[in-house]
């Protein structure tokens, strides 16, 4: 009941998110996402500061996200792109190219959206609708490449944590002394098909599944085990593999 009354209340916020992006699209959202990032990357050095000088080592952790699976959270726009740039049959590039890619025809699709990205590089929509042709291609570094820009280009970074979040936990802990890194992102990469992470381990864009926080309980186990094993003697787990059946 107490969870049914906090979701209800939570409803009028969630909706006001979803109907309109929390950053303005273009340049002006993206330099006011530096500015995110800024506070970010001090915020992280305080708090392991902080950790520090209470007499700790710190851990600290990169952030998996649903990147095969989950198209980017902010509404597809128009940005960028030309749209009196037709094609000899008279239609739209990006029109173009999500009709032949409903079509299933992959290839044609992938070099439309090749032609609108030209037009359009930043549209973090016409990236994933790529990727998702080179995937059923089986061009696996051109899905992974393009996942990824979908995933950079993403302007609701507040939703799932971006590559320059995990890039800002990873230069925070190479930088300090006693700051150690769980790299749990790469850890669910490694274990994803073709190191592009998506439903096997989530539920949405960035909840997990168990098998995904299965993984990310092996990885931190395994990042903690140094420690362990110096408080309380050799700790093993070479046998913490993914489990093939769920205990209900």
């Amino acid at each position: 009941q107490l969870t049914g009354a906090l979701a209800g209340r939570l409803a009028p916020a969630r909706e006001a998110v979803e109907a309109e992006p929390p950053l303005p699209s273009g340049e002006e959202g993206r330099r006011q996402l530096e500015r995110v990032y800024r506070h970010f990357c001090a915020n992280l050095a305080s708090m392991c500061k902080d950790g520090l000088h209470a007499g700790g080592d710190v851990l600290l952790c990169t952030v998996a996200t649903n990147i095969r699976d989950a198209s980017p959270n902010n509404p597809w726009h128009s940005e960028g792109i030309d749209t009196s740039a037709a094609l000899d049959i008279g239609e739209n590039h990006a029109a173009r190219a999500r009709e032949l890619r409903r079509q299933r025809d992959w290839g044609e699709a992938a070099a439309a959206y090749e032609r609108t990205l030209a037009r359009s590089p930043t549209n973090p929509h016409l990236h994933f609708e790529l990727a998702q042709c080179y995937w059923r291609l089986g061009a696996v570094e051109q899905a992974q490449g393009h996942f990824i820009k979908a995933w950079e280009y993403d302007l609701y970074a507040f939703v799932r944590a971006s590559p320059r979040c995990n890039a800002i936990i990873r230069e925070t802990a190479e930088a300090m002394e006693r700051v150690h890194l769980s790299d749990c992102a790469a850890a669910l990469a490694d274990r994803a098909p073709d190191g592009i992470p998506g439903n096997e381990f989530f539920t949405d864009h960035c909840h997990m599944a168990f098998e995904g926080n299965y993984a990310v309980a092996c990885t931190l186990f395994e990042s903690l085990q140094p420690s362990l094993s110096g408080k309380l003697g050799p700790v093993s787990y070479t046998h913490l593999t993914l489990p093939t059946k769920r205990i209900v």
